[in-house]
C-alpha cells in the first residue's frame, strides 16, 4: 500500500501538532513535507512506521522545533504565503465590487448590469482560482478524489459566474449553465468539505 491511510496522516499531524511550533501555516507545510517523504519511501517498500523514522531522520535531523527556522525560508513556506496575500487583496476586492452592486441594485441606479458583470468576472477570474488553489495547497492527502472535488468546485463556481455574465448579456444557455454550475458544487466539493468537516478529529 502506497498512499498514507487517515490514521497515518493523523499520527504525522498530532506529532508535528505536538511540537513547539506556533504557526499553524508551518505545521501544515511540514506535515505535507512528511507526507510526501513517506509515500514516497512506501512505494520502495517500506512500512510505515519505517518511512516515518526515515523521513524524521533525513529531513528533520535536527527535530522539529529546530526545523522551524529552516521552513521559515522554504520556497514552499514563501510560494504559500504569497498566494495568502494574494487571496486576501482579491477577497477584497470581491467585497468591494459585491458592496458596489448591492447599492446599485437597491438604489435602481443605472448601471446595475455593468456592476454585476464586474462583480463576476472579479470573482471569477481572480477570487476564485487563487481560493481554491490555496484550499488545495494545506490539504495533507493529496489523492484522486481530493483533486476531483477541488477540480470540479472550482468549475462549478466559475461556471456560475460565467452564467450569470451569460444572463445579464442575453446570451442562450444561462438558465442551463446556472442549473450544471449548482449540481457540480452540491455533488463535489460541498460534500467532500463537509465530510471532512464531520471525520476531523476534536482536539
Amino acid at each position: 500500500m502506497c498512499e498514507l491511510t487517515k490514521r497515518n496522516i493523523e499520527f504525522i499531524s498530532k506529532k508535528v501538532r505536538n511540537s513547539n511550533i506556533g504557526s499553524k501555516e508551518m505545521q501544515e507545510d511540514i506535515i505535507d513535507h512528511l507526507c510526501c517523504a513517506i509515500e514516497k519511501d512506501m512505494k520502495l517498500g517500506l512500512s510505515f512506521e519505517h518511512a516515518f523514522n526515515e523521513a524524521y531522520e533525513n529531513i528533520f535531523s535536527d527535530s522539529f522545533d529546530e526545523f522551524q527556522s529552516v521552513i521559515l525560508n522554504s520556497k514552499t513556506h514563501q510560494v504559500s504565503k504569497s498566494i495568502k496575500r494574494f487571496l486576501y487583496i482579491t477577497a477584497y476586492f470581491s467585497l468591494i465590487s459585491l458592496i458596489t452592486t448591492f447599492y446599485f441594485i437597491e438604489t435602481d441606479k443605472v448601471g446595475q448590469n455593468i456592476a454585476i458583470l464586474a462583480s463576476s468576472i472579479i470573482i471569477s477570474t481572480l477570487f476564485l482560482p487563487v481560493f481554491f488553489i490555496y484550499r488545495y495547497k494545506l490539504e495533507l492527502s493529496k489523492n484522486i478524489l481530493t483533486k476531483a472535488a477541488y477540480a470540479l468546485g472550482f468549475i462549478g463556481s466559475s461556471l456560475f459566474f460565467a452564467s450569470v455574465i451569460f444572463k445579464i448579456c442575453h446570451f442562450p444557455g444561462a438558465m442551463i449553465g446556472l442549473m450544471f454550475a449548482l449540481i457540480l458544487v452540491c455533488v463535489s466539493y460541498i460534500p467532500y468539505s463537509l465530510l471532512k468537516l464531520y471525520n476531523k478529529p476534536i482536539s
